[in-house]
């Protein structure tokens, strides 16, 4: 959608003329107000007034795309499409056929972008997929819980053992169970830790995976993990200033064939390539 809408300002740029700047205002405005909705339709967002107090869209506009449901950032590229429609007929195109052939694939596939988008964010994973998951990770956890409890369970019952070995009548270095030697205490240590960390990890771990998927399913929200809509709307907007501008400021060479001067008169004046390969400012 980005590209599509970068694509729509520069060819706007080039195809109309300079005295047509509210056309390509509006242009511009339109592809950055889809930007918008976009975001605003995967996050629930009705609200248009926003989008007013930003200058993107009118309030004849708005009260145009409140009727279209979930279909705003659709609606807007038929009003592209209209607009250069209407203009190739009014004659405004030096070369009318190829800007609406333009126009066609601009606006029609930035509309495709916008619903392949809501189709990634709206279309669930089979239920049976998903339930079958949480069951998985719900077994695991009850497996990971009994297999601890019975581990931690045996190596308490050896510690307490070994600990009431002087109350039977033995030596503690004489008592050979349940601790034969310090390198079998040790192992029991080691033992109830792992189990330990087994326990308050591993379960964990699977559940925060299973929250995880949930929050990044939709990366149009407002979580930190999401996509940043205000960084995103500022680039783009950046870019297509910078994209109109640029095209509608060629260099000097340019701006002399756009005059009708014949292309040796245009480069008599230039001096030959750099040996870099470019022309020297």
């Amino acid at each position: 959608l980005w590209c599509w809408i970068a694509n729509l300002v520069v060819v706007a740029s080039v195809h109309l003329p300079e005295d047509m700047k509210e056309a390509k205002a509006m242009l511009r405005r339109y592809g950055l107000a889809s930007f918008h909705l976009t975001f605003d339709a995967a996050r629930g967002s009705e609200d248009l007034n926003e989008l007013m107090d930003r200058g993107l869209l009118t309030k004849e506009e708005a009260a145009i795309l409140q009727r279209g449901n979930a279909a705003k950032a659709e609606l807007v590229w038929g009003w592209v499409l209209k607009l250069f429609s209407l203009l190739a007929e009014k004659g405004r195109f030096a070369h009318p056929d190829m800007a609406l052939g333009v126009a066609h694939k601009i606006s029609l596939s930035a509309r495709s972008a916008v619903s392949n988008t809501w189709t990634y964010v709206d279309t669930q994973l089979p239920f049976s997929y998903v339930h079958l998951l949480g069951i998985l990770v719900h077994i695991n956890s009850i497996f990971v819980g009994l297999l601890s409890g019975i581990v931690l369970g045996k190596c308490t019952a050896r510690v307490a053992d070994n600990e009431r070995a002087p109350m039977m009548g033995f030596a503690r270095d004489e008592y050979t169970t349940p601790f034969a030697s310090r390198a079998d205490a040790w192992n029991v240590s080691q033992l109830l830790i792992q189990q330990l960390l087994f326990l308050f990890t591993i379960p964990v771990f699977y559940h925060g995976l299973l929250r995880l998927a949930e929050r990044i399913s939709n990366p149009f929200g407002y979580d930190e993990t999401d996509f940043p809509k205000e960084l995103y709307c500022q680039m783009l907007e950046e870019e297509t200033l910078a994209l109109q501008y640029a095209t509608e400021h060629p260099p000097h060479l340019i701006r002399r064939l756009a005059q009708g001067d014949p292309f040796e008169a245009a480069v008599a004046g230039l001096r030959e390539p750099t040996v870099a390969g470019g022309l020297p400012e």
